[in-house]
């Protein structure tokens, strides 16, 4: 149980660390694959360029799936829902700020120490149940034998005395 508990706080933190991304837009990186969301409200363009027809409009918030981070200077290809276009790198920023995966990671720990010690505490339950019900055993075979052992005897004399 302990290892399943560790293993699963390691993939949930290696998960988390993967999507980590800077805070803002400056310093956000597009990688291809990446789900990021528009900073504000953003056109989508039919090719890498202003002068190129817009295609859509997103809200600000929008989460979009970044398709090619290399689609020129500045610019990146998304896709969002059955929509495919470009829009400038600029605009995207992560979908969580580095606060809310440091109150998320926080949690998890958090709730990991909670439950590992939960594990320890119904361990340490079940063995002191299995030491309790070795113990009752032994009282009751003893009782048993301590209750028995004369009467067998008084039998046995009284089959010597018949005779």
């Amino acid at each position: 149980m302990k290892k399943v508990l560790i293993t699963t706080a390691a993939v949930i933190w290696a998960l988390l660390a993967a999507v980590s991304v800077p805070v803002n837009a400056a310093e956000t990186t597009t990688v291809a694959g990446t789900v990021l969301k528009t900073d504000g409200d953003v056109d989508i363009y039919q090719e890498a360029s202003e002068t190129s027809a817009v295609t859509a409009a997103l809200d600000a918030g929008t989460a979009v799936l970044v398709t090619d981070d290399d689609a020129g200077e500045g610019w990146c290809r998304i896709q969002v829902r059955e929509t495919i276009g470009y829009i400038k790198s600029a605009h995207l920023v992560p979908l969580v700020s580095s606060e809310e995966m440091d109150l998320e990671f926080e949690q998890i720990g958090n709730n990991y120490h909670m439950v590992f010690n939960e594990v320890q505490q119904v361990e340490k339950q079940r063995s002191q149940t299995k030491m309790w019900g070795t113990i009752i055993a032994a009282l009751t075979v003893g009782v048993f034998a301590a209750g028995i052992i004369p009467v067998i005897k008084k039998n046995r004399e009284d089959e010597k005395n018949r005779i």
